[in-house]
């Protein structure tokens, strides 16, 4: 039978692993603590190591998301890794995560103020127009659904101080979690959903071809990481279990892509200078784009098109490599 603790094999060797995590001090130092002559042996620790220990997190305790899948894509004749998770499978872990039960939003709400309700409040995304207006479509369309917004945020970070070594992560999290909760690390409420190929293309001379080919190889790599919500799309609604253990008909939908000026220009395909969500040019934005109404789904999907028509979108090859 498994110990409560597990997969520590006692409530001292979980502490001392829940202290080194939270409270303790850099892995160097606590490999040096344990390592004091039959000090691991005298409180009875699983681990000896701060390695040991990262393993044993790694391998016991972070499965309850998918793993990464590698494939390697060729761009102007170089290739480069591409590495992603399955967003079904991490939309699940983020709904049914038991630390959140209770906490999640399943319908959306109209909050008021004063009794004679005139002034609409809002705040959490539950309380919204989007959630309202999707959940009477999809009520028409499916009958009883939860609605499971996803909100895709991503930023270029360099990883060096000096140099030009740099990561492209996306994060992915969902509107049912109280912004309050969003804004807390230690909750865990946003998952690493893959990483973009970060490549400078200097052999490429050509400004126009530079631009073009580093936007089609965003746009390639976001359309794989999201090209299992097309097919919700057909299917309908699916199950999942929440925390609580109840499981309801949901239907998850991309709701927002947040990032900042550079990221939304170039998810959006308009030029730098541009407002990338109405159609005033740079010389327009004094006026903070009155008069011009948001573009829809159609015209901003012809824009996109007419800037990555050429050069040509990467080419694709899955290596069937899993690491976790």
């Amino acid at each position: 039978m498994p110990s409560e603790w597990a997969p520590f094999s006692t409530r001292m060797d979980w502490e001392v692993a829940h202290w080194a995590k939270l409270r303790g001090p850099s892995s160097t130092a606590l490999s040096e603590l344990l390592g004091i002559n039959g000090l691991a042996n005298k409180l009875g620790l699983s681990f000896s190591t701060a390695d040991e220990l990262n393993r044993v997190i790694d391998r016991k305790l972070s499965n309850r998301l998918p793993k990464f899948v590698q494939e390697e894509l060729t761009l102007a004749g170089q290739t480069y890794e591409f590495y992603h998770r399955d967003i079904i499978q991490c939309i699940r872990a983020l709904y049914g995560d038991p630390e959140l039960a209770g906490l999640l939003a399943y319908v959306p709400e109209k909050h008021f103020t004063g009794p004679d309700k005139k002034t609409q409040i809002y705040s959490e995304m539950n309380t919204g127009k989007w959630w309202w207006t999707r959940q009477v479509e999809l009520e028409d369309e499916f009958g009883g659904v939860t609605i499971i917004p996803l909100l895709i945020s991503s930023d270029k970070t360099r990883v060096v101080m000096f140099g030009t070594k740099s990561a492209y992560p996306v994060y992915l999290t969902i509107g049912n979690i109280p912004k309050e909760l969003c804004q807390r690390p230690s909750r865990r409420t946003h998952v690493l959903l893959g990483y973009v190929p970060t490549t400078s293309l200097h052999h490429v001379s050509s400004t126009t071809s530079h631009r073009r080919m580093v936007a089609n190889l965003f746009h390639y790599c976001m359309s794989r990481m999201l090209a299992p919500l097309e097919d919700l799309v057909k299917a309908g609604p699916i199950e999942m279990t929440s925390g609580d253990g109840t499981v309801r008909r949901t239907f998850p939908i991309f709701a927002c892509f947040v990032g900042n000026y550079p990221e939304q220009v170039l998810a959006s395909g308009c030029s730098a200078g541009d407002c990338p969500w109405c159609p005033a040019r740079r010389l327009e934005l004094e006026d903070f784009c009155q008069g011009h109404s948001t573009p829809t789904t159609t015209s901003a999907l012809s824009r996109l098109r007419r800037v990555l028509t050429s050069p040509t979108s990467c080419e694709r090859k899955i290596t069937s490599l899993f690491f976790r």
